[in-house]
C-alpha cells in the first residue's frame, strides 16, 4: 500500500524534496542505498551517513586515524549494510558498522574509477592504474585477485552480470572478463577516444550497449557472437545515462541534451525523443517514471 501511495503521489506531483544535514563541505561525487542506511562520498574526503527510515544524521566516516586522504569516488552497501569506499588516494575503506573506524586496503596505484558488487557481495573495482580487481568479502577480511595484467590507460567505467564483467577505458576499448576463471574473453577498440558508459541488454541480456564520451554515439555487442550489431552515431558529447527498459528498448542521454527511447531491433528511429533544457549527467526509471538530473544541479 505505502508503495502504491507513493507511486500516485509521484504521478500527481504530490511530495517535497529534504535538505539532508549538515551539508558536505565540498562537492558530493557519490552515493550508496543500503538496508538501514544512506551514505554519501564528498570531494572533501568525507563519508556522510544517515538513517535510511527517519533521515536523521548519523555520523562522519572520517577521522585523523581512519578514512580517505583524497576524494572519496565511490561507495557501496554490502548485504550486511557494511559500508565500503574508494577514493582517489587508490585506497578501498571497509567500515565496521556504526563505527568510525575502517579496514583500509592500498588497492589501486591510482585514483579508483569504479567500485561494484553483485548480489552475493562479490566485488570488482578499476581504476587509473589500468588494472581490473576482484574482491572476495568474508566477514571483515578482503581477499583480492587481479583479473588482468595491467592495461595500457584508465579505466572508465565497469559493470558486472553474474560471472561476466565489462570494462571501458580511455581509449576507446572494451574488455569482457569471465570472473569464475578470472581471464579476459573478449577485447576490441570500438571507439577512437574514451568508453563513457556500459550496461546489458536485450533478451537474456546477450547485448552490451556501450556510449561514447566524446562523439555521443551507441554501439552494441553481441556476447554470443563478440560482433558489433547496433552503431548509432550520436550528435557529439558524451552518452551519460542509458538503462535497458525491456528485451528491446533502451533510454539513452546525454550532454546533446536528448532523451531516447531506442529500439534495438530498428536503432535507426528513435521510438521517443525529448529536448531537454540542460545536459543530462544522470538518471533511473522507477515503473514508468523516469528521473534525470542535470548539469544545473536539477
Amino acid at each position: 500500500m505505502y508503495i502504491d501511495n507513493f507511486y500516485n503521489n509521484l504521478l500527481i506531483g504530490n511530495f517535497t524534496d529534504q535538505s539532508l544535514e549538515p551539508e558536505h563541505g565540498r562537492g558530493i561525487l557519490c552515493c550508496s542505498i543500503g538496508n538501514n542506511t544512506f551514505a554519501s562520498g564528498s570531494s572533501d574526503h568525507g563519508i556522510r551517513v544517515w538513517n535510511r527510515n527517519t533521515l536523521k544524521y548519523k555520523y562522519e566516516l572520517f577521522s585523523k586515524y581512519y578514512g580517505h586522504k583524497e576524494w572519496v569516488t565511490q561507495v557501496i552497501h554490502l548485504s550486511n549494510d557494511m559500508i565500503i569506499s574508494a577514493g582517489m588516494d587508490g585506497k578501498i575503506c571497509l567500515w565496521n558498522n556504526n563505527e568510525i573506524k575502517c579496514k583500509t586496503i592500498d588497492a589501486h596505484d591510482g585514483s579508483i574509477s569504479c567500485l561494484i558488487k553483485d548480489n552475493n557481495d562479490l566485488i570488482v573495482s578499476s581504476g587509473y592504474d589500468g588494472k581490473v580487481k576482484l574482491w572476495k568479502s568474508k566477514e571483515n577480511n578482503i581477499n583480492t585477485s587481479q583479473l588482468s595484467p595491467k592495461l595500457k590507460v584508465p579505466i572508465i567505467c565497469l559493470k558486472i552480470k553474474n560471472s561476466l564483467v565489462v570494462s571501458g577505458n580511455k581509449n576507446g576499448e572494451i574488455n569482457l572478463w569471465d570472473i569464475n576463471k578470472e581471464i579476459s574473453i573478449y577485447n576490441k577498440k570500438i571507439f577512437e577516444e574514451g568508453i563513457s558508459n556500459l550496461i546489458f541488454g536485450g533478451i537474456n541480456d546477450y547485448i552490451i550497449f556501450s556510449g561514447g564520451l566524446k562523439n555521443g554515439s551507441l554501439i552494441g555487442i553481441d556476447l554470443r557472437s563478440h560482433k558489433i550489431i547496433i552503431n548509432l552515431d550520436g550528435k557529439g558529447g558524451s552518452l551519460n545515462y542509458m538503462h535497458s527498459l525491456n528485451d528491446n528498448q533502451i533510454i539513452i542521454g546525454g550532454t546533446d541534451k536528448n532523451i531516447s527511447i531506442i529500439d534495438i531491433r530498428k536503432y535507426n528511429e528513435s521510438v521517443s525523443n525529448k529536448k531537454i533544457n540542460k545536459s543530462i549527467m544522470s538518471g533511473n526509471v522507477y515503473k514508468d517514471i523516469l528521473f534525470i538530473g542535470t548539469i544545473d544541479g536539477n
